[in-house]
């Protein structure tokens, strides 16, 4: 239903080509099976990991804590939580990778590309000039979330804008009005 539901809606929106609606469906099936991949890669990772002192560790506790604890939380903030965004994003990039590689003109595709960029701001929200990311919502929704700590581990780990996007942590203007270019750039040549 997801799948279907969500082909529908890219095919209204961006005016696909109705010849095209299978292909659709099986980018979100893709989607569907990379995103719970990227919880196994999650967890195999977490378990070699072996600091403590570790942004990734953190943030998977955190993400673990939180369904434990209080499944309808979870569920409800599902789209904030770093490990699920991780999964998210991850999922309809190797999605979009899988379909470039098939008869789908890169007209359609590039629509499959608009649909990840889109998820990686899909929490982020631009106000004047800051950018608040899901990490800082979650922030005010839980009070075990110590954005200090975080901060501190972010220091140390310097990750990339990709590797910040994936996690739904801070991003700078430059950075959320690169990829909103980017997006514009895929439209107009639609």
């Amino acid at each position: 239903e997801y799948c279907y539901k969500n082909a529908h809606r890219i095919v209204k929106k961006y005016n696909v080509d109705q010849n095209y609606f299978s292909y659709f469906v099986n980018f979100f099936y893709l989607s569907i099976i990379f995103h719970e991949l990227t919880h196994a890669a999650q967890k195999q990772k977490y378990d070699t990991i072996n600091s403590d002192n570790n942004l990734y560790t953190y943030l998977y506790d955190l993400c673990k804590m939180i369904g434990y604890f209080d499944v309808v939380f979870y569920n409800n903030n599902h789209s904030l939580l770093p490990l699920e965004i991780e999964a998210n994003n991850q999922g309809l990039f190797k999605a979009y990778q899988l379909m470039t590689y098939t008869k789908l003109p890169s007209k359609e595709c590039s629509v499959m590309h608009l649909e990840y960029l889109s998820s990686l701001l899909s929490n982020y929200k631009r106000e004047n000039n800051r950018v608040i990311a899901p990490i800082e919502k979650l922030n005010k929704r839980i009070e075990y979330l110590d954005m200090d700590e975080v901060k501190s581990l972010l220091e140390k780990t310097r990750l990339s804008k990709n590797q910040r996007l994936n996690y739904g942590l801070g991003i700078s203007t430059k950075e959320y009005d690169g990829i909103n270019k980017e997006k514009q750039k895929i439209l107009l040549k639609r």
